[in-house]
């Protein structure tokens, strides 16, 4: 059906995550998948097995990328009769995902290396397929909330200054794609706070960043860090 501009409304953006696109980073055991269990309504896609201590938590295991594409073929065809049940994807880890994809490729071309397809074809089929499933929920109304290890990476300044700052671990190639799809770019880290006559350890989401880590957001208003 075409787009009828005489009957076009202004959007409105409400607080739930659905419909919203969020990259959610951290160290190891900090806490990333209980933070992602605890959204409403949303679905583990687990490419790695930190879900398994998750009690009561809706969890897919993703062994091979083509549990993937049957998992987004389902949640495409049938998201009338899900949307009271499921309405965030989390992707957990979307540097696993990133990897299964790679090798269904290599196994569907014949190869051992996706080098190996001339002209750089073989990293275009590989940008295509890993986006693919994406694309179909965020127009099916799903939220999906990528799930990543950090790093750290050194990077150099318009001055030709080296410094360090902590990252998500995807490759540059994956995050680039992720970047330009994604609202917020979240940081999630431990800090230690003074109570009383003892430090306590506290997490933070940071969804602004500076020179030590990578955070930022679309949302103009949204609070720097939120315990």
């Amino acid at each position: 059906m075409a787009l009828d501009l005489l009957t076009l409304e202004p959007q409105k953006i409400n607080k739930s995550l659905e419909g919203k696109f969020t990259l959610l980073y951290g160290n190891a055991k900090v806490g990333k998948t209980t933070l992602a269990s605890e959204i409403d309504k949303v679905l583990i896609a687990a490419f790695e097995l930190g879900a398994n201590a998750l009690h009561g938590v809706l969890v897919s295991p993703m062994k091979r990328w083509q549990d993937w594409k049957d998992t987004v073929k389902q949640l495409s065809k049938n998201r009338e009769e899900l949307k009271n049940k499921i309405g965030i994807i989390a992707i957990d880890t979307v540097d696993e995902a990133y990897k299964l994809c790679e090798k269904y490729i290599c196994n569907r071309e014949g190869i051992q290396n996706i080098k190996e397809i001339p002209y750089g074809g073989g990293y275009k089929m590989l940008d295509d397929e890993f986006m693919s499933g994406f694309r179909d929920l965020a127009y099916s109304g799903y939220g999906l909330f990528f799930i990543s290890h950090s790093t750290t990476k050194t990077f150099t300044d318009d001055n030709g200054n080296e410094y360090e700052q902590i990252v998500p671990a995807l490759p540059n190639r994956p995050y680039n794609l992720i970047n330009k799809m994604v609202d917020n770019i979240v940081y999630l880290r431990q800090i230690p706070i003074q109570e009383g006559d003892r430090i306590v350890q506290k997490r933070y989401l940071f969804f602004r960043g500076d020179d030590r880590f990578l955070a930022g957001s679309r949302l103009h208003y949204i609070v720097p860090r939120v315990e």
